[in-house]
């Protein structure tokens, strides 16, 4: 049986980038942005140990990002982030923050 739990990520004014996010062994299943986020996108990066983070790629060679669907939760594939699993994660916002801004993710267990 799969266990869902809720976690945010907090972008600071005047940042792209979200703090670290423990995932716990697990994998993003949703994702939801507030009515004020900036960007228009967030991509990911991933890391190990908490410390050094890259960016995530597709498997065709481009960013991994999600596009911002402001007040609705976005379904995301949890095998698509299969890679996260026993890791951190930072978002990163194409565009700096205009102010403090709280991003939703539900993460799942595989």
């Amino acid at each position: 049986m799969s266990k869902a739990i809720a976690k945010t990520a907090s972008i600071a004014s005047g940042a792209t980038a979200s703090d670290v996010i423990d995932t716990l062994g697990m994998a993003i299943a949703g994702i939801k942005f507030p009515a004020t986020f900036t960007g228009a996108t967030v991509s990911v990066q991933f890391s190990l140990d908490g410390t050094n983070f890259h960016d995530v790629k597709t498997s065709a060679g481009g960013a991994l990002t999600f596009t911002k669907a402001v007040d609705d939760w976005t379904v995301v594939d949890p095998y698509t982030h299969a890679y996260a699993v026993g890791g951190y994660i930072k978002l990163i916002s194409a565009s700096t923050e205009g102010g403090a801004r709280t991003i939703d993710l539900i993460l799942v267990s595989l």
